[in-house]
């Protein structure tokens, strides 16, 4: 038995039960996994969630290690940074608020 004979009306009750109880199952194991959140290790920073590896790795070598501390930063600091310009500033403002 498929998911597709279900719809067709062409099944054992017993038989969709089990189906359905799988299906939902699988669903279920799935939906736990995509929403399981990225473990923030040494050698990878929840901000490569959010910015290009570049970008990241700039951040981090100025201490700016955190969200807050980003948002915190002025323009003129983040400007100063070597490999941040108007384009990434603006993507920084954008994506942390």
């Amino acid at each position: 038995m498929e998911l597709g004979d279900l719809f067709e009306g062409s099944f054992d009750s017993v038989d969709a039960i089990r189906l359905l109880a799988f299906e939902v199952a699988t669903l279920r194991t799935l939906s736990v996994a995509l929403v399981q959140p990225t473990p923030v290790t040494a050698d990878r920073h929840i901000f490569y969630d959010l910015l290009d590896g570049r970008v990241v790795k700039v951040l981090l070598a100025a201490g700016l290690d955190d969200i807050e501390s980003v948002r915190k930063a002025g323009d003129d600091t983040l400007l100063a940074l070597n490999g941040i310009g108007p384009s990434t500033l603006l993507l920084l403002r954008e994506v942390m608020g």
